[in-house]
This record gives C-alpha cells, sequence and structure tokens, in this order.
C-alpha cells in the first residue's frame, strides 16, 4: 500500500526529526474495507528511518496529520469518500489522537454520529479545538499532557452551532471559529 499522506513535527533541539506517514486503507472491488488505514511515526536521523510507533484506524482513503506544537502528539484526520454506515453522503471521518511514542492513542470520533468539521492545534500550547458532530456542531477545548499521557476535554465553547473553520493567531492567544462555505458564515473569537 501506498503513503497518502506525510508530515514532520516541528524541530526540538537536539532530538532527530520525528515523522508522520500515513497509509490508506486497502477496499475490495465493492469499496469494502479489507485491511484499515495505519499511521506510523518514525525517527528521522542521518539518512534513516527507525519506526517508533504504529496505530491502526478502522478507515480512511486521505488523512491530515498535525503535530502538536511541542512534537509529543499527533492528531490524525482520516476521512473517506464513502461512509459505510450509511449516515453521509459525504462520506465518514475519523479523528486519532497518538502520542510519538505509541504508549497513547484515542479516538475522538466514538460518539455515534460524530462526523469531524474541524480540527486545529494552537500554534503555542499542546491544546486543539475540534469541531464535531453534524450541524450544528458542538466546538470543544482539548488539552494533551504529555508528561501524563492523557488527553482531556477542558471546555465546551459552543453547544450547537453552525460551524466548520478553525483559526488560531499564530500567538496562540486567539481562535476564531467560523461557519464558512455552504454555512451562515457567522464568525467567532474567543
Amino acid at each position: 500500500r501506498d503513503v497518502q499522506s506525510f508530515q514532520f513535527a516541528p524541530a526540538i533541539d537536539g532530538e532527530p526529526a520525528r515523522l508522520a506517514v500515513f497509509t490508506a486503507d486497502a477496499r475490495d472491488a465493492l469499496q469494502r474495507v479489507v485491511a484499515p488505514a495505519e499511521v506510523a511515526t518514525f525517527e528521522v536521523c542521518e539518512g534513516s528511518a527507525i519506526q517508533r510507533n504504529s496505530a491502526s484506524v478502522q478507515f480512511g482513503q486521505q488523512a491530515d496529520l498535525q503535530w502538536s506544537p511541542t512534537g509529543t502528539a499527533l492528531l490524525a484526520h482520516c476521512q473517506t469518500d464513502i461512509d459505510d454506515s450509511g449516515q453521509s453522503y459525504y462520506g465518514g471521518s475519523k479523528l486519532m489522537l497518538v502520542s510519538y511514542s505509541g504508549d497513547y492513542s484515542l479516538d475522538l470520533s466514538q460518539e455515534k454520529g460524530s462526523v469531524v468539521q474541524a480540527v486545529a492545534w494552537s500554534p503555542t500550547n499542546d491544546e486543539f479545538i475540534l469541531v464535531q458532530g453534524f450541524q450544528p456542531a458542538k466546538v470543544s477545548v482539548w488539552k494533551w499532557d504529555a508528561k501524563e499521557m492523557s488527553c482531556s476535554q477542558t471546555a465546551v465553547l459552543q453547544e450547537k452551532a453552525h460551524r466548520n473553520t478553525i483559526r488560531w493567531n499564530q500567538l496562540g492567544s486567539v481562535v476564531c471559529v467560523a461557519g464558512f462555505g455552504n454555512l451562515a458564515g457567522e464568525v467567532d473569537f474567543f
């Protein structure tokens, strides 16, 4: 199977480069999943790559890979053109958080009907905003703790809002959560 996407982690002084790689699921002629997708992390040093860990993802034909600012965790927003559950015409999505060490992984899309609209790390802290669910969607803040190897929801910014876009300022002090495209175009700042 071919690599569909990859992303380098932010550089850490004195540490080898970190790389995340996404491999798509395998499907039969009827587009049924016969082998899961995979997210793997590698340590790249002096021209060679050593695999640190890998996590299977139930499905995924493409993925957006986002490293935390400290390079200790990875968000893999996996998407497919076909929703095997039949709930959505637009395909399915899965959001996984995987620690670089491989000691921790969390499926953030376990809830029924929890399509991921958008997700984005703060550029300065190990926290991210998640817009999840069918519209109107829930907007929440999550915190990654690398020392404790845990991820937890810290706040719900909006319980029900028509939102699908997240943009942080470069200092991580202000975030814009908005609804664009086929949504009403409302904008909130936090």
